[in-house]
């Protein structure tokens, strides 16, 4: 061999040796090597034997003057030749597993002599081969590596091949190691070697080229739905796959559902409270399989939608009720909020107040099913929900104690037409007492001395609420006016007794001359007062109210007591204020009425109800006998009962049952009015724009009502008959609105020319086609203008 060809073998064993070693030089600096025990001779002493990637790398001292090596291998007793190198090292390749292996080295000079002698007992290795990776797949979210033990060895260095070298990725006790350091859809390779527990040398061989594995994530579940009459499972896309398959759980363990190249899958279901665990794996185009699973899975309870009942307001918020649904652990609360829904709460009841809520505002809710603990949604919703206005709680704010009941009033609240009035009863429960139009009832059913709590809700035309109520209430005590049991008058002295009554200890005393205002006694009495100053030849009245401890008035005052002149009741005709009026043992027949008169008497028939169809105390007296119909209404009638019963039906100049007809009495004397209303007067409402038959230039005289109060807000009180919840009607206190408004009559008050009180009635003089019953003005139909449109009375006699 010429040098040329000796300097080539030189350099292709140096390259061996360097890719040899790269998996050592990878490890570090520090890279461990099989050392052997050096020993001091005429000969070149091995330091190290160390498996590589297919043999040992035998490592030796350099000898003075030596110009190559030979390494021998023992062989059936004799060394045999295994190769001569220049370098101090050498790669033993083609070595058997679990091989025993005997070196030894001798220095040579330049013609191929031997310089040195050669240690006799060499140096011993068993060759262990490289590790054999038996499966590298992805598990969880890592890639699993395991591999087959190697006798003897317990510890190994695991090999990641980065920038086509291989590199350091673990060290590991046992056959297994997943490397979760890995991105989806990328391939990487891996080699394994054994190295000793205190990782100073290397045990085996590696494998230079190692194995491949590509690394697919685990698809995961993000959201699972329970919608109507299916689950929606939704899962994030994963690198590296083609498509995806979906498990069931059953008994029998994970049963496949469908294939789908999407990331969204329905589940359907017949039954609510079912419950349905589900797992994702990735597939390659070919459909097998690429990731490993979620074991454990997904799992989703599907529950019916909670059907919704109600939405009410509260003092408190809106409370929203919905029927329970079997199954379901907890229920969350959702408002709209624009086009979306925004959570307001969550709860394990049937039932949820909601809070943060502004007046006159509309707001729609619906309520889904959720697990117990909140993170999952078991229901779909109902996706029109119940929409409702926030109306605030009406508060009573007064009780008025009135001759005949207690007159309740509370804050009106905005675009609220309609309340419900409740009483508390004796077992301490709320009692519907009255349903009525504005913010205003009379409560007539209360006793002298008896203490009533009152609360109420707003309501619509159906009835429905549409407020809460104060659960505390307003507690009043009613007085009824004090009674005036005696008057008597001698030696120029009027001496006045009265009843006591229970729990009151003082009582105010007034007196008024006929047609003047009441004038207060200097002091307040207990049981009995003498009037020294009883005025002569004048017409008075006494009447009394109740005070409390502080000296406040507790109850209201009579104002039909007798009428006194000169110490005698009023009885004939006398002459007031140069007007005549007329008398009956101190009641006034005629002649003058007061607007207080009215609404006084008005008021105490608030709560008197009509019967089957139309049969009211009103009618019988207005017909003089009992009549019976749809064809009866009484809101005039009611209203020519009051003045009758003071003795002022004149002045309503018509003795009539039609709104209309007495709207054109009011028009013909001038005393119809379109603006301006005050207490006591006759207000017309109108039901739409038609124009009235009777009262040219007005709309239709739909129905009448006396006005008791001109209130803050611009609406009026009214005292009004033929009205209330039941078809029948019944006399109310009611709050009309401008835009109801016709035009309103006014009643001319004070002093008059009486003609006395009709106290047998009014014939009726006339009759209407098709009605059973008649009017007194030429057959017109009673009540108002509409329905004599809805009869077509009006139609035809205008075609007359």
């Amino acid at each position: 061999m010429n040098k040329k060809m000796i300097w080539l073998s030189v350099i292709l064993i140096l390259i061996a040796l360097s890719a040899a070693v790269s998996v050592s030089a990878a490890a570090g600096d520090a890279a461990p090597t099989a050392a052997v025990q050096t020993v001091e001779g005429d000969f070149p002493s091995i330091v190290s034997i160390s498996p590589g990637s297919n043999g040992f790398t035998i490592k030796w001292t350099a000898y003075d003057g030596a110009y190559q090596y030979r390494l021998f291998m023992r062989k059936s007793g004799q060394w045999v030749k295994v190769g001569d190198t220049a370098a101090t090292s050498f790669n033993h390749l083609g070595l058997k597993d679990q091989a025993a292996y005997t070196y030894t080295v001798r220095a040579m000079d330049k013609a191929g002599g031997y310089l040195s002698k050669f240690y006799a007992r060499g140096w011993k290795k068993i060759y262990l081969s490289a590790p054999v990776i038996t499966s590298a797949a992805p598990c969880g979210d890592a890639v699993k590596l395991t591999w087959n033990p190697v006798k003897d060895v317990d510890s190994y260095i695991v090999y990641r091949r980065a920038d086509n070298q291989w590199k350091e990725a673990a060290f590991v006790t046992g056959t297994s190691y997943s490397d979760a350091k890995v991105i989806s859809g990328k391939g990487y390779a891996y080699t394994v070697r054994g190295i000793s527990a205190d990782r100073r040398e290397f045990l085996t061989a590696y494998s230079l080229d190692g194995v491949i594995a590509r690394f697919v994530a685990v698809p995961r579940v993000t959201k699972t739905e329970s919608l109507t009459g299916f689950i929606r499972l939704t899962w994030s896309a994963v690198d590296g796959a083609q498509k995806y398959r979906v498990f069931c759980r059953s008994d029998a363990g994970w049963m496949p559902f469908a294939d789908t190249g999407a990331t969204v899958i329905r589940y359907p279901v017949d039954a609510s409270d079912t419950t349905v665990t589900f797992t994702v794996r990735a597939l390659d185009a070919d459909g097998k399989y690429v990731s490993d699973f979620y074991r454990p899975g997904w799992t989703q309870k599907y529950l019916d939608a909670p059907t919704l009942v109600s939405v009410e307001n509260t003092a408190d918020g809106q409370m929203i009720k919905w029927k329970a649904v079997p199954g379901a652990e907890r229920y969350k609360v959702f408002r709209r909020n624009g086009s979306s829904w925004k959570t307001v709460g969550t709860t394990d009841q049937s039932s949820f107040i909601a809070g943060g809520v502004k007046k006159n505002t509309e707001y729609t809710y619906t309520v889904r099913c959720i697990s117990a603990d909140g993170s999952a949604i078991h229901s779909f919703y109902d996706q029109s929900g119940l929409t409702m206005t926030f109306i605030e709680m009406p508060a009573v704010n007064a009780c008025e104690n009135r001759p005949t009941g207690t007159l309740i009033s509370w804050n009106p609240i905005d675009d609220v037409n309609t309340y419900r009035v409740f009483v508390r009863d004796s077992k301490n429960k709320w009692k519907k007492l009255e349903d009525v139009s504005g913010p205003r009832c009379f409560d007539t059913g209360v006793e002298d001395g008896k203490t009533s709590t009152y609360t109420v809700r707003a309501i619509d035309y159906a009835g429905n609420y549409l407020s809460s109520y104060d659960p505390l209430g307003y507690t009043n005590t009613y007085y009824a006016p004090p009674v005036l049991t005696s008057v008597n008058a001698a030696k120029g002295k009027t001496v006045l007794t009265w009843q006591p009554q229970e729990n009151i200890t003082a009582y105010r005393v007034y007196r008024r001359e006929f047609g003047g205002a009441w004038k207060r006694f200097k002091y307040d009495y207990k049981t009995a007062v003498t009037d020294i100053a009883a005025p002569k030849n004048t017409v008075y009245q006494y009447t009394l109210r109740a005070l409390d401890a502080a000296g406040n008035p507790v109850s209201d005052y009579k104002t039909d007591n007798l009428w006194y002149y000169n110490g005698a009741p009023a009885n004939g005709k006398i002459t007031v204020q140069g007007h005549t009026v007329s008398f009956t043992k101190g009641v006034c027949d005629g002649g003058y009425v007061s607007v207080q008169d009215i609404i006084r008497t008005a008021e105490a028939e608030v709560g008197t109800k009509a019967t089957p169809v139309k049969v009211c105390k009103y009618n019988t007296w207005y017909y003089n006998v009992e009549v019976s119909g749809e064809g009866y209404d009484w809101c005039a009638v009611f209203v020519d009962w009051v003045f009758n019963e003071r003795g002022a039906y004149k002045l309503l100049y018509n003795e009539t049952a039609s709104c209309g007809v007495m709207g054109l009495g009011f028009q013909q004397n001038k005393r119809l009015i379109s603006s301006g209303y005050k207490p006591g007067d006759l207000l017309f409402f109108h039901w739409d724009d038609s124009p009235s038959y009777f009262v040219p230039g007005k709309y239709s005289l739909d129905h009448v009502g006396i006005i008791a109060a001109v209130n803050n807000d611009g609406s009026y009180t009214t005292i009004e008959g033929n009205t209330g919840s039941s078809n029948d009607g019944e006399v109310m206190l009611c709050t009309r609105y401008p835009e109801q408004i016709s035009c309103a009559g006014r009643p001319v008050y004070g002093f008059f020319t009486s003609s006395g009180k009709a106290k047998s009635g009014v014939t009726a003089t006339g009759s209407l086609s098709g009605l059973s019953g008649g009017d007194c003005f030429a057959g017109i139909p009673a009540g108002g203008e509409y329905h004599m449109r809805q009869s077509g009375w009006a139609n035809s006699n205008q075609n007359e």
